[in-house]
């Protein structure tokens, strides 16, 4: 994976990153300013002492970081199976165990669940308690 070599804070919440591979381009953060702990970049000063990590995390002071791999799939437009392939084999792996899930608990307790195909998930119903 590529690491970030340079970081520049820019104005209007964009910053400017370079990687070890050529990669360099702008990323804009403006979706992420003023909530929760990234009102911190409402001011200026602080937004603008955006560095690199040890590890290679975008920082600003010791609150708040960001992923370099988010980052770069942002610059590259590439999606997280391209840039690490080994993700694939891992999201195949876990649907199948996923299905194999599926079939254990629609045998067991088949009133209680409510398949949610089209996120992948189980809803699981808790059964109502009633006061006697």
């Amino acid at each position: 994976m590529p690491t970030p070599t340079a970081v520049r804070a820019m104005a209007e919440f964009r910053i400017w990153l370079r990687y070890d591979d050529g990669t360099e381009g702008t990323v804009d953060l403006s979706e992420l300013a003023g909530r929760g702990v990234f009102r911190a970049w409402n001011d200026p000063v602080f937004f603008s002492a955006v560095r690199l990590g040890s590890h290679g995390a975008i920082e600003w002071g010791s609150a708040i970081d960001l992923c370099p791999d988010a980052m770069y799939m942002c610059l590259t437009g590439r999606s997280p199976e391209q840039v690490f392939p080994a993700i694939r084999l891992a999201r195949t792996h876990a649907g199948d165990l996923l299905a194999q899930w599926d079939r254990v608990i629609r045998h067991v307790a088949p009133a209680r669940i409510d398949p949610l195909p089209s996120a992948g998930r189980l809803r699981i119903r808790r059964p109502r308690l009633s006061a006697r």
